[in-house]
Parts: structure tokens; C-alpha cells; sequence
């Protein structure tokens, strides 16, 4: 057994027995771990708040490599986000943004990159003038380039040239394709200029620096759906967020 200090964003918390919770937590140096909180519910705890969904950490733990869930030794809060907490629609943005990452990241492998997305994409929702939901957008787009699937918005896959018109994007080659190089597939999806236009600002943007980028409810409508055609075409068995469902119904 060794004693592992790592930064963890946590990204799930459930109860266990009567004082304890296990936490889903993604860390710079380890990537998802689970760790068991003991004691954390209860009055005296020494853990305090630090250990709610969407808290920026500095954790001690110990690790064991045969069992599955590891022991959590201390907490130190490094960053709340209290404009996430305090608002009702930007707790659900930030928390698809961890829910999503929890699916899709799997074991124990390190990504540094991934875990200072997660960070820039809390702090950008927590800074939000609106409910964050360009912050999602662009961290799914970020994330994308990351796991190794980055889509490509400028020009034709096929010759390069600039597409005009209605864009057929191919989401297995992971482009759009020219009038000349065109090719009907399963995988083909219509997009319009604008919608093309956005992506491509989404993916040149910083994530820090989206404002009111996007403002066009039929653009939000139709980047939403790329996205997620996108995902789906790539990951098996992506489920609904939650966290989205209960978006909409605010």
C-alpha cells in the first residue's frame, strides 16, 4: 500500500453505510479513480464541505493496486466554483461536463490534458455571463482533439478546397466533403454554413474567452446535434446525460 497525493476534480458522490461516501474522482496524475471517504458524513467530520460534486482538490490517498476502490487520507479544497453551486442551471452544465467525462474515461491512465480541459471548462462555466451551456459545447470539441478524434471543419477531407453550400460532414472520416468528393454513407450528415461556422469558432475560441459566442438558438440547436452524432459515432454505448434532461426541463 502507498500513500498517492494528486489535483482531483470530483466527479460523483454517493452514500455508504451511515457516516461514508464513495467518490468517482478525476485526477491530474491517476486519471478516474474511486475513493472511499470514511467518516465524511458524519457531524464532525474532518473532510468539512470539501468533498461535494464539481470541488477543485488536493487529495491524499491510500492506494492499493488489488482492490478497486482506494482510501482517502485528506481533502484540501483548492476551489469551490461558488457560481456553479449558487446557480441551478450552471450546476447542471458543469455537471454534464463530469458526468459525460465519467463514462467516457475508463481505469486508471493519466491525461494531464484532459484534467486542465476539466478545470479551464469549471472555471469558464463558473465565470459565465448565461448558463455556460458554450462551455460544454466547446469542452465536448476540445475533448474530441484530445482522445484522438478531432474533427476537421476547414475545407474538403477529400481536396481541400473550401465547401460551399449545404455541407455533407462524414462523421466516421471526421470532415466535410466538396460537391466533387462527395460520397453517400450512414455516417453523412447535412450541416448548414452557419453551423459549420460555428464549430470551427468553437475550436479556435478559448474556452476562457467564449462571452456570448452563439447566441442563435437554430445554431445552438444544430451544433448540439453534431455533437452528439459525433460522439456516437466514435464511443459505443454513449448514454443521455442526465444532467441535459434536467437542463431542458428548467
Amino acid at each position: 500500500m502507498s500513500l498517492q497525493k494528486t489535483d482531483a476534480v470530483i466527479l460523483r458522490s454517493i452514500n455508504h453505510g451511515e457516516t461514508s461516501k464513495i467518490l468517482t474522482a478525476y485526477t491530474r496524475a491517476h486519471g478516474k479513480i474511486a475513493i472511499m471517504a470514511k467518516g465524511s458524513r458524519a457531524l464532525k467530520s474532518r473532510f468539512g464541505g470539501a468533498l461535494e460534486p464539481l470541488n477543485h482538490l488536493s487529495i491524499l490517498y491510500y492506494e492499493k493496486k488489488s482492490r478497486e476502490i482506494q482510501l482517502l487520507s485528506q481533502a484540501d479544497l483548492i476551489e469551490s466554483f461558488p457560481k456553479i453551486h449558487a446557480e441551478l442551471e450552471k450546476t447542471a452544465v458543469a455537471l454534464a461536463v463530469c458526468e459525460l467525462l465519467n463514462q467516457l474515461e475508463v481505469g486508471q491512465e493519466p491525461n494531464p490534458l484532459l484534467f486542465r480541459l476539466l478545470l479551464s471548462t469549471l472555471t469558464s462555466i463558473d465565470a459565465a455571463a448565461n448558463n455556460g451551456m458554450n462551455s460544454f459545447r466547446a469542452f465536448q470539441i476540445h475533448m474530441f482533439d484530445i482522445m484522438g478524434f478531432r474533427p476537421h471543419f476547414h475545407g474538403c477531407i477529400g481536396c481541400q478546397r473550401p465547401v460551399a453550400g449545404a455541407i455533407a460532414f462524414d462523421l466516421m472520416e471526421g470532415g466535410p466533403s466538396c460537391q466533387d468528393c462527395r460520397r453517400a454513407t450512414a455516417s453523412t450528415i447535412v450541416l448548414t454554413q452557419e453551423t459549420l461556422q460555428a464549430l470551427q469558432g468553437l475550436q479556435k475560441i478559448h474556452i476562457s474567452r467564449l462571452g456570448d459566442f452563439l447566441q442563435s438558438t437554430t445554431s445552438q440547436n444544430q451544433v448540439d446535434n453534431f455533437l452528439r452524432a459525433y460522439l456516437q459515432n466514435h464511443v459505443d454505448d454513449v448514454r443521455e446525460l442526465k444532467s441535459l434532461q434536467f437542463l431542458k426541463r428548467l
